[in-house]
């Protein structure tokens, strides 16, 4: 039994989501919000150049990620490391209880700013060693100078699985952050 405190929540949405694309005979496939790599170039005359990540800010990033689909990261701490985290309580300990939860783990291999307090991301979830879901797009937020799982993410991989909450009907659950 997964006790309460247990951060395994995000994990089995993970694992369930592939699950579901192994029984569909999918392959892991990138939405159509898939991240734009443009971080640090123009695009016209006029247009702002979005800021670039330094070490500090990439580490950070990839650090709330592992941290987030951790299976040993305390619930409170999850939470805080999701957008929006306290809303989303109750779908953590539920997808608590799946088998994977335990298994599951998440590597961001890219980091890109699109503004200050925005990043798009890719990563890999893996199960064991064996990467599962690789190199999905997603985001992270920067909230009260804390870099976070965009709920968007988040809620992606709850679509993936057929479970996605009523939380996930919000504008920051369904569209990618700005």
């Amino acid at each position: 039994m997964i006790s309460s405190g247990s951060g395994r929540g995000r994990l089995a949405v993970a694992a369930a989501a592939l699950a579901v694309l192994a029984a569909a005979g999918c392959s892991s496939s990138k939405s159509g919000t898939e991240p734009s790599n443009t971080a640090g170039s123009t695009t016209g005359a006029g247009s702002t150049t979005a800021p670039s990540a330094d070490a500090a800010t990439v580490a950070a990033i990839k650090n709330a990620y592992a941290k987030f689909f951790a299976p040993d990261t305390p619930e409170q701490v999850s939470l805080g490391l999701l957008q929006n985290g306290a809303a989303f309580k109750s779908t953590i300990e539920k997808q608590g209880q799946g088998d994977y939860a335990q298994k599951s783990s998440a590597k961001v291999t890219k980091v890109s700013l699109a503004s200050a307090d925005v990043a798009t991301v890719v990563y890999t979830i893996y199960v064991g060693d064996q990467p599962m879901l690789a190199d999905q797009p997603g985001y992270a937020v920067r909230e009260n100078g804390t870099w976070q799982v965009a709920e968007h993410t988040f809620c992606q991989l709850l679509t993936l699985e057929n479970s996605a909450p009523a939380e996930c009907q919000t504008p920051a659950g369904m569209n990618p952050p700005k």
